[in-house]
């Protein structure tokens, strides 16, 4: 009788501790699924859904850098060049990975540039994310091919 209730009881601590690693890890899991669903969603290009999504992580969480970088594309595929710039300075002053942010950049620029993507924007107020020497660092272009 005696090794049956040592057994209930090491039972009983075992599935507490399960349940107490468990309930302590469900915001986090929360966060992460909530984030994914955001990024199938500008993935699929919901913008709208994406949009709503990352900006309630963003205030649910607002130094984490991930969410503000898909929130940067959203505005991006939206044609929102400024927002985008801003929200992208910003997950870069937040500690977003340079060489992720310079992408982005680099995407938004040509935006900006392209004749032919239907934005007329001239915006004397660009502020890039990358540094002068970054911004020389890219490769050169082949021969026969401008930007």
């Amino acid at each position: 009788m005696p090794e049956s209730r040592t057994h209930r009881r090491i039972m009983t601590l075992a599935i507490s501790a399960i349940l107490c690693v468990g309930w302590n890890q469900s915001p986090r899991i929360d966060y992460q699924l909530r984030l994914y669903l955001a990024e199938r969603e500008l993935n699929a290009n919901r913008l709208d859904e994406a949009e709503e999504r990352l900006d309630l992580l963003i205030l649910e969480r607002p130094a984490k850098t991930w969410p503000r970088f898909l929130r940067a594309q959203v505005a991006r595929k939206r044609g929102e060049i400024t927002e985008a710039e801003e929200i992208l300075q910003r997950a870069v002053e937040l500690g977003f990975p340079v060489e992720q942010a310079r992408s982005e950049h680099e995407l938004l620029a040509d935006r900006t540039a392209r004749p032919g993507s239907g934005l007329t924007v001239d915006r004397p107020d660009f502020r890039p994310v990358l540094s002068p020497p970054a911004r020389e660092a890219r490769l050169p272009l082949r021969e026969g091919r401008s930007r």
